[in-house]
């Protein structure tokens, strides 16, 4: 997996309404932040001095601001509103100390940036965004085992939330876990079915089992390759030297049936891949069933296999990433998909 330069990425702090409804001006930052939504920024910026030109210390106001400078790369200005939306106690503070952190990374002041996220930590130590924001930050610095230890706690406050689960696997993949980033981006693909990173995260997987699509040898047998990460790195968690082994197994996965019939490469897939979770659940020790893998990514992956409805996750997959036969097994397996769907839906009931 090529490393990525991340984006930002933050929670709506507001839906029906301002959060808290902490703000006299609700009406007003709402109009505000339909237009910053819309990528009307400057007119966002407008609707937002008006509030401050009669409550300069409105916390939603100044937040709402700086993300709008921030839109506009003006990170100056972003870090003047924030460090103000920040040093007001409120529920706005812990997405103001996110904003502000990020708009000093912006500005390459990466120090002040790492500090702002640790005071607002110090305050709120389970806010799922400020969590995931930060462990960004540190996989560009990088500091990938501290990153997925942030990311640990994002994903256990919000097990629905799709982003930390992809940043996890693109900091195991650079420590050069393979199969524990396939893992981590099985199961991002779980909460995130559907978007342009989806189709990213099912390639990544279809690249893990690329060994899948070659042809056996002479003698009808194929070579196993096990990837052992450089210097030795590891999981946070526990040696995933089993699932890497299992990765190398599912990678040996045979392409024709015993009468010589050509598997198509979307069963191929969807074959490999149930190898490899098999081998993974019935390889894993007593003490690696206590980690966070497992609990947040090995163990759902299982969970469909008990629900009967892994094989249409693995073609769904396969069909993202355009593996030939795997969007023609989709349209044909139409109830096992909605099955899936249905599934996906019940797993992930808070968003």
């Amino acid at each position: 997996m090529a490393p990525l330069r991340l984006a930002w990425l933050f929670a709506a702090l507001i839906a029906a309404g301002p959060v808290g409804a902490e703000s006299p001006h609700d009406a007003t930052i709402r109009r505000g932040i339909e237009l910053h939504d819309a990528g009307s920024y400057e007119a966002a910026i407008k609707v937002y001095e008006s509030v401050l030109e009669d409550d300069p210390a409105d916390p939603l106001a100044l937040y709402e601001i700086a993300m709008s400078h921030q839109a506009l790369k003006r990170f100056d200005r972003c870090i003047d509103y924030a460090s103000k939306a920040a040093a007001i106690r409120g529920t706005a503070q812990a997405a103001a100390f996110s904003v502000l952190a990020s708009c000093l990374d912006g500005a390459n002041r990466d120090a002040e940036a790492i500090s702002t996220f640790e005071r607002g930590l110090a305050l709120y130590p389970k806010d799922v965004m400020l969590n995931y924001n930060f462990a960004v930050t540190l996989v560009q610095v990088p500091d990938r085992e501290r990153a997925r230890k942030v990311l640990r706690v994002a994903i256990e406050e919000a097990p629905a939330y799709p982003s930390p689960y992809r940043i996890y696997a693109l900091s195991l993949a650079e420590d050069g876990e393979l199969a524990g980033a396939t893992l981590m981006l099985l199961r991002f693909l779980m909460a995130e079915p559907q978007s342009d990173r989806a189709i990213d995260a099912a390639q990544q997987v279809v690249d893990a089992f690329a060994d899948v699509f070659e042809e056996p040898q002479a003698d009808g047998e194929k070579k196993i390759t096990l990837r052992i990460p450089e210097g030795g790195a590891a999981s946070d968690e526990a040696d995933l030297m089993f699932a890497n082994l299992a990765l190398a197994i599912a990678n040996a996965a045979p392409s024709q049936t015993n009468d010589r019939a050509v598997i198509p490469r979307g069963d191929r897939l969807s074959l490999a891949m149930q190898v490899f979770m098999f081998t993974v659940g019935e390889s894993a020790d007593r003490k690696f069933k206590h980690t966070f893998m497992w609990k947040h990514a090995i163990e759902p992956l299982l969970e469909l296999e008990q629900r009967n409805v892994f094989d249409a996750f693995a073609h769904h997959v396969g069909a993202l990433a355009r593996v030939e036969g795997a969007a023609e097994w989709t349209n044909q397996h139409s109830e096992q998909i909605e099955r899936l769907e249905q599934t996906l839906a019940e797993m992930h009931t808070h968003p």
